[in-house]
Formats: C-alpha cells, structure tokens, sequence
C-alpha cells in the first residue's frame, strides 16, 4: 500500500475511483480508511480537479465513498460541489454519459449517478435530475425487464443490477414499482435469468459461462434488495458499520514483497464484501424466485 500511494495518497495519479473503492470496500468490513499503511485514504479525495479528471465517474464514486460513513471532506472538495458535478453532466434526456463530453446515454453510468444522489432527493434540482433520469430509465427498459447499457444494445446482467441498486437506493421496490415491471416480469426477476446454475451470473443472456464482472454486481443488486425488505440501510449507506479506529502508531517498514503477491490497489477487498454481504440473504432470494418463474 505504501509503494501504491503517491505524495498525495492516491492510489492513481488519474483515476479517483481507486481510493472510492477501496473506502467502500474497507469501511464495509469495519477498518479506519485514515490508516491505511499509515497514510489516509481519505487525503486522496482532497481535490475537485483530481477527482474530475475521471468525469462523470469521479464524482460519483467520491461521494458514495465519503457518504458510506459520514466520512469529512478535505482541501476544495465539498458535497455541495461533488453534487454539483454531476448534475451539471446529465443528458437532457435524463441520462448520464460515461464522459460528459459524449452524446451517449449509458444505463450504468445513469443508475451510478442516481446511487450517489439518493441521499440529497430532497433538495429540488436533485430531485428534478433523480426523477429525470427515472423517466429515461423506464423508457429504455427492454421488453423482457433487462437494461441494456448502451440503449439498443444486448441486455446485460451489470445494467440490469445498476438499476436495481439505483432504485433501492431511493427507497423503490424494484419487484413492485409498476415503471419497471414489464408484463408482470420486474426488473429482479430479469436479473435472475442471468443465473448460471452452479452459481454466478452471465454477463450477456446468450453466453453460457459465468462472469467475474457480472457475478459481483449481481449478487450485489440482490443484497440491495435484501437490505431493501429487511428495512435495513441501503447498500452503500454503511452507517451501521463499527469501524475499528487505529490509533496513531509508528508505520512499520514495508517488507520486500514476494512472489505472487496479489497487486495493491485492485478491487479484490470490494468483491469480498459484496460476495459476503450478497451470499448472507441474496442467494435465498434468487432460488425462491426461479422456483417461482419455473
């Protein structure tokens, strides 16, 4: 970790996300994001530049890490303007690109954004984008309940459970809303025709292996649905969490690294949590609801 950090405690001198995730990741299994090898994640979050440089993705992932616990913003940051941000990259269909630039709607990165909004709804310009950007969502919804990311496109099972994490986030039963329920198929009930059976997930319907990428997000989506009807916090809200603080201690020298260490900085930690958090009640949940559809 101490090799992986520059002298601004980031992880990646361009992409912010690097320390989003690890913040989620760590704060979900209850360990201090400010000492990490001694140096805080957190300091890596402390300018609107660095985190904009990843466009519309910075923002967003900076403020569902810093929001997972109450966690204090540094340097120019605010949540007033990581909020800003965002808005100021929607589509005037109510969708979000990728990079603000683009005139592409992307399903993921409009669910993402919506994530990281759900706890402003109140004020009225999120609102208004909030809603917006449900509008585009249902319109764009595939006959068969999926979400293709790019509209128009192969469905996907990511799509699909970014959709359902937007809407748990915002309090919305994914399996009752009738927006998206299509011919009495929800978007849920979707995501679990992406199942493999012997466990994971496709990424596309007319693949026939599981994947990585589509596993993680899909048992996800079902924790956040769990979460939902066990009137638990939303997936991202970790608030319930008791994080361990570390006292200020000497940082011990990092020793030589051996083979096949797994590489500092990846998602691995994120994966665990959302595997552990998912397979607790998620798993349940899919096979009840393929004994229902069979």
């Amino acid at each position: 970790m101490q090799k992986a950090m520059d002298e601004n405690d980031r992880l990646n001198r361009s992409r912010s996300t690097e320390n989003s995730r690890l913040i989620l990741a760590l704060t979900a299994i209850g360990k201090d994001v400010t000492h990490v090898a001694g140096r805080s994640l957190l300091d890596g979050l402390d300018s609107m530049a660095f985190i904009t440089k990843q466009s519309v993705n910075g923002p967003v992932w900076a403020l569902l890490a810093l929001d997972s616990h109450g966690y204090p913003t540094s340097g120019d940051v605010t949540r007033e303007k990581l909020v800003r941000a965002i808005l100021d990259t929607q589509r005037e269909d109510g969708s979000w690109p990728v990079i603000a630039s683009s005139q592409v709607p992307d399903v993921d990165m409009t669910a993402m954004a919506v994530q990281a909004l759900a706890p402003y709804y109140e004020n009225a310009q999120v609102k208004a984008a909030v809603d917006a950007a449900l509008t585009f969502l249902t319109g764009v919804q595939n006959d068969d309940a999926t979400f293709s990311e790019i509209p128009g496109t192969d469905a996907s099972a990511e799509s699909t459970a970014q959709v359902i994490v937007a809407l748990t986030a915002l309090g919305i039963d994914p399996t009752a809303d009738s927006r998206f329920v299509k011919s009495g198929v929800s978007v849920v009930d979707a995501l679990c025709g992406f199942y493999v059976t012997g466990g994971g997930f496709r990424h596309l319907m007319a693949d026939k292996t599981v994947d990585g990428m589509a596993t993680e997000q899909g048992y996800y989506a079902l924790a956040a649905y769990y979460r939902l009807l066990a009137q638990k916090t939303s997936l991202y809200d970790m608030s319930d969490v008791t994080v361990t603080v570390t006292p200020d201690q000497p940082v011990t020298p990092a020793k030589p690294e051996k083979p096949d260490t797994p590489r500092t900085g990846d998602e691995s930690l994120l994966v665990l949590w959302m595997g552990a958090a998912a397979l607790s009640g998620a798993a349940v949940l899919l096979m009840q609801r393929k004994k229902k559809r069979a």
